[in-house]
């Protein structure tokens, strides 16, 4: 069954919360989030679910996505605890190609 535009718009429409609806670390911790983009070699989706744990558990909330259509198979991850290097490290070490994209 394909999905009418208006149950995928209600379905993908983003929540947005503003500062005041925010504790004072939550807004801190929002404040600091930053998306890390990087070039991968990741190509399918049993790939993906092979390298899911990993990524879960560098974003601590699962934020993250790999754009499987992109020629670059971009990863993204937003995230305030994770360095740059640290992916870098622990994709290359699960037997992945992965670049910074600037």
């Amino acid at each position: 069954m394909i999905a009418s535009p208006e149950r995928y718009n209600t379905l993908h429409t983003p929540t947005v919360t503003t500062p005041g609806t925010l504790s004072a670390k939550s807004l801190t911790n929002f404040l600091q989030m930053q998306v890390l983009i990087f070039k991968t070699n990741i190509n399918t989706l049993r790939e993906i679910n092979r390298i899911s744990p990993l990524l879960d558990r560098l974003t601590n909330n699962g934020r993250w996505s790999v754009d499987l259509d992109d020629c670059d198979k971009v990863l993204r991850l937003i995230t305030n605890t994770t360095s740059t290097q640290e992916v870098i490290n622990y994709v290359t070490d699960a037997g992945f190609l992965c670049e910074e994209l600037v």
